[in-house]
């Protein structure tokens, strides 16, 4: 499991690649603690510019990384 910790405090843009073989591109904006948002697992949230917002379990992250 990838640690989107590391992307927690300068909010860089990231790229991400999930299960599901789809690619999210965009500025982190948010990382939620699982307990906070009372769910199972912890969730990234990335800002796609025109296209919205995308919340991202980690547990649906096979890759992470800055861009």
């Amino acid at each position: 499991m990838v640690n989107i910790w590391d992307f927690a405090y300068n909010k860089p843009f990231v790229r991400i690649k999930k299960n599901d073989g789809d690619i999210i591109e965009g500025k982190t904006i948010a990382i939620w603690d699982a307990e906070e948002i009372d769910a199972d697992d912890d969730m990234i949230v990335v800002d796609l510019g025109d296209d919205g917002i995308e919340n991202i379990y980690q547990g649906d992250i096979v890759a992470i990384e800055r861009i």
